[in-house]
């Protein structure tokens, strides 16, 4: 977790992403913005789906929209070593849908958007019967996520 003057940012780092528990710890901890620097490399086929969009793409606005935190992820695309870069870069709001869409998987693409990080913090609650930090049931699992995060910091 880095303070900065504009705000918490927390850091992913590639293979991160898909371990929902890193995102969850960043956000307890704090982050106004999640930031995801990968080498995004194939997964299973498919690789891509009908879209042109690759599951990493997915798997980012799935832990934004579950915590409520917008995530930057920038990835490299060509091919290394015999290894080819998946691309489809993306920046979320904090309700986990792309703004400006998902970057070409085979072409540099230059993404930016407008964040208000103050958003992160006063994320609204979905509705009555659903407020994710409320319902998480951290007495029944919180021991056994290896971590001693204590005290969650206010956003």
């Amino acid at each position: 977790m880095f303070d900065t003057r504009i705000g918490r940012i927390g850091l992913l780092v590639c293979w991160d992403i898909w371990f929902p528990e890193v995102a969850r710890i960043l956000t307890t901890q704090g982050a106004d913005v999640i930031c995801s620097v990968n080498n995004w490399v194939w997964t299973p086929p498919p690789l891509f789906d009908d879209a042109g969009n690759c599951m990493a793409s997915y798997l980012t606005m799935g832990a934004s929209h579950v915590n409520n935190v917008p995530i930057v992820a920038a990835d490299r695309v060509g091919e290394e070593r015999g290894g080819k870069f998946l691309g489809c870069s993306l920046i979320t709001g904090v309700n986990g849908w792309p703004i400006g869409g998902i970057a070409d998987a085979e072409k540099p693409t230059i993404l930016y958007a407008d964040l208000d990080l103050a958003e992160s913090r006063s994320a609204p609650v979905w509705n009555s019967l659903n407020d994710l930090p409320r319902d998480r049931r951290v007495d029944l699992y919180d021991p056994l996520l290896g971590y001693t995060g204590g005290t969650p910091l206010p956003r």
